[in-house]
């Protein structure tokens, strides 16, 4: 009697364990769905642009007619101002002009914005002249030519001080010389800025004829030894913003 006690106690306790094994099994189910692995990678974007400047024909080694002329054996019978000393490679001299550029090529393709800007040096020398007839040197600034920077004139003839004319046309190559690119753009395209300038064969200024100007002209003629230098160093940076034109 008292093993068949224990064999129904025993058969009891299984159907109890396996009922709340049920219960939990049930309790505790659930769904379960996987995704697909994703993955991202960042890469340092490329910049690789690289800047070839010059500064091209402004001046010239001869002119025929006032205009420069790049053949070394001009038209026969031209008026023709040559060069003279193999010293010198540029002239300027009145009733002369010419037109030439200052270029920054770029090459590369960067996958971020930038801006290229110009920084100019631009130097007058020796336009210091006395026109007067005294023991006394008076010296005065005087220079006879009329640049053109992208469509900005600078008139030598309106400026008291060489330093004065210098820094306008400074300022003037350095904003034409200042453009944006936006990011993946191809840069086949130059950034060029138009520089010219004209020395008329008689000036005529408000406190001088022309007769008068042709004093001042013959003394720097005779001196030979006025200058005008340009030098540029073009810089390509990164933006973060970019202004379309």
């Amino acid at each position: 009697m008292k093993k068949n006690a224990m064999l129904k106690i025993a058969a009891i306790l299984m159907v109890a364990v396996l009922l709340t094994t049920c219960a939990i099994s049930s309790t505790f189910a659930k769904y379960v769905t996987t995704g697909d692995t994703a993955t991202e990678v960042g890469r340092v974007a490329k910049w690789g642009v690289g800047i070839t400047s010059t500064v091209s024909g402004i001046f010239a080694e001869q002119y025929e007619n006032g205009n420069a002329v790049t053949t070394e054996n001009p038209s026969d019978g031209a008026d023709v101002l040559a060069l003279s000393s193999a010293s010198v490679k540029e002239l300027v001299a009145p009733g002369t002009q010419k037109a030439g550029t200052i270029t920054a090529a770029i090459s590369g393709t960067p996958e971020v914005a930038f801006e290229i800007t110009t920084v100019a040096t631009v130097t007058l020398t020796g336009w210091e002249i006395d026109d007067d007839d005294n023991s006394e040197t008076d010296a005065v600034f005087y220079c006879p030519l009329v640049f053109n920077v992208g469509g900005t004139e600078i008139d030598g003839t309106e400026y008291t001080s060489a330093t004065a004319m210098a820094d306008a046309i400074k300022t003037a190559i350095q904003n034409k010389g200042t453009a944006q690119y936006p990011a993946g753009a191809s840069t086949v395209a130059n950034n060029v800025v138009a520089v010219s300038w004209a020395w008329a064969m008689e000036t005529v200024t408000e406190d001088a004829t022309a007769a008068e100007n042709n004093v001042k002209d013959t003394i720097l003629g005779d001196a030979g030894a006025a200058t005008v230098s340009i030098t540029v160093t073009q810089t390509a940076t990164q933006i973060q913003d970019y202004i379309a034109p």
